[in-house]
């Protein structure tokens, strides 16, 4: 178990702005990381929604035979 005097600096009391001042730059610090780690994910939410939608149109035109092109020629092998 933690003892009041393991969490607070050593006369804490004498100035207790110091360690309110402290206290807010932690949250400010941990609340902009936490938005840029929120912005991070839903970019990479809007990219994986993207991905799912360009696999749904090539599975539709692969079931529809639109991605298959009926003139096209295989490839020559280049001659040695």
């Amino acid at each position: 178990m933690l003892r009041i005097t393991e969490t607070l600096p050593a006369f804490w009391w004498a100035n207790p702005w110091r360690l309110c001042r402290q206290l807010h730059t932690a949250v400010r610090a941990m609340q902009e990381l936490s938005e840029s780690d929120d912005r991070e994910m839903r970019r990479l939410a809007a990219r994986v929604d993207e991905l799912e939608a360009g696999l749904d149109r090539l599975h539709a035109a692969i079931i529809t035979g639109g991605a298959i092109v009926p003139d096209a020629k295989p490839e020559e092998e280049p001659s040695k």
